[in-house]
């Protein structure tokens, strides 16, 4: 499995199936709160009421999650109000009911709605009936959706490992075996064209008609490992987390563009409305957020607040004016990257990464003796609902997986018992 999700984990199992009400949970909100609304009711589920920390990749694909956590900016973050209850209005079983590796984490979505929901297969269902349309293989990595609509599976353990798919067959385009050895998912560029970590610090290109080699360039040194997943800008630029240093490769010169020294403890976020990319930075034995320039690199500034971070940390979810949010050491922590305001809620057992929906609601999956479920937090900390969905069938799952499909819905994977859940409205 791929990402955060199932890594962060929480503390003793609390038990209880619906801990619900708005003012349940209460939680430290710091010197502030969130500018973001929260709290908006059932008649604005489904609305883009937020801003978007996103550039869509083409016409049509603006609120839509096509990626692992949602699109090339990695920012865990949708536009879109997501459930106000918690309601599940569809399930459906992904595999035999046990984890297996073959799980590959986040449901994707299509510009038209198509939801790619993982499990054993890729099932693509129809977003009106949940009718399946087609399946496919045994997917290592999320499916990403590309401007052009082709869905891209990839699957080290199989020949050919990287495939593109027809999305209304699910028919192949075209495919091929890997030329060497890679590190993550593939990042679909603007132009269709396939970027990943090759060789361990090798930045390669495909084309996107057939997948042949495009360009490449080394972010080495030789043997420094590159973290996937890559994040791009909207302008073309490739962000590259070396662990030690963020480089940004330019699409037009095919270069380095600028490198920026930081001990990184994460994956990174880049948030188009203010052009900074964000991230853990590692301080000693604690860690905080950092971000700096998306143009040139500059600019490096780390929150005042800092914490002491579990080995298992939760990738980053990026919410309005300055909030960023993660899950470590059995906490949602919440840090406002401008006015230094910071609030902790309570996790249980193991976390998926966290997303946020267009009102500021922050939504995370727990898998724990009690069960999957599914929790929703207000903007300000405050547990809005928890729900029980199904039970845990194998306490060595990877995790779940949540997504914020563009209809409204919450989409959740579960591991622990194979299943996929929508929720709302």
């Amino acid at each position: 499995a791929t990402g955060g999700a199932g890594g962060a984990t929480g503390g003793a199992d609390a038990g209880g199936a619906d801990a619900g009400g708005a003012d349940a949970g209460g939680a430290d909100a710091g010197d502030g709160s969130p500018d973001a609304p929260s709290d908006s009711g059932v008649s604005q589920f489904g609305k883009q009421i937020g801003t978007d920390s996103c550039v869509p990749p083409g016409a049509g694909y603006a609120p839509a999650w096509t990626m692992d956590r949602r699109c090339n900016a990695r920012t865990g973050q949708s536009p879109v109000v997501s459930t106000q209850t918690g309601a599940v209005v569809y399930s459906q079983g992904v595999g035999d009911g046990y984890a297996s590796s073959s799980f590959p984490g986040e449901t994707t979505f299509a510009a038209d709605g198509t939801i790619y929901a993982n499990g054993e297969v890729i099932n693509a269902l129809d977003p009106a009936t949940y009718a399946t349309k087609w399946k496919w293989g045994s997917p290592h990595f999320p499916p990403v959706v590309s401007p052009n609509g082709a869905v891209i599976v990839m699957d080290p353990t199989v020949t050919p490992g990287l495939v593109s798919l027809n999305p209304a067959t699910g028919a192949v385009n075209w495919s091929l075996k890997f030329p060497k050895y890679y590190v993550g998912a593939a990042t679909v560029l603007a132009d269709g064209s396939l970027a990943f970590v090759a060789g361990l610090s090798e930045l390669l290109v495909l084309n996107a008609a057939d997948g042949s080699a495009a360009w490449s360039v080394d972010v080495g040194p030789p043997g420094k490992l590159a973290q996937p997943p890559l994040v791009v800008g909207a302008n073309g630029t490739i962000y590259v987390n070396m662990f030690d240093k963020i480089r940004a490769v330019s699409t037009a010169t095919q270069k380095i563009s600028w490198t920026a020294p930081t001990a990184v403890k994460s994956s990174i976020a880049l948030d188009e409305r203010d052009q900074r990319l964000y991230f853990l930075h590692l301080d000693g034995g604690y860690s905080k957020v950092g971000s700096l320039s998306a143009t040139d690199g500059t600019g490096l500034v780390y929150t005042s607040y800092k914490f002491t971070a579990g080995n298992s940390t939760s990738n980053l979810a990026l919410g309005e004016s300055g909030w960023v949010y993660f899950i470590s050491n059995g906490q949602l922590q919440a840090i406002n990257t401008q006015t230094q305001a910071h609030w902790e809620h309570p996790v249980t057992g193991s976390c998926s990464d966290p997303v946020v929906g267009g009102d500021g609601t922050v939504y995370f999956a727990e898998t724990s003796g009690s069960g999957v479920a599914a929790v929703a937090v207000t903007a300000a900390g405050a547990l809005r609902w928890k729900k029980v969905l199904g039970p845990t069938l194998d306490p060595s799952s990877p995790g779940s997986f949540v997504t914020i499909a563009p209809s409204g819905h919450l989409a959740i994977t579960a591991a622990a018992n194979s299943t996929f859940y929508l929720l709302g409205p």
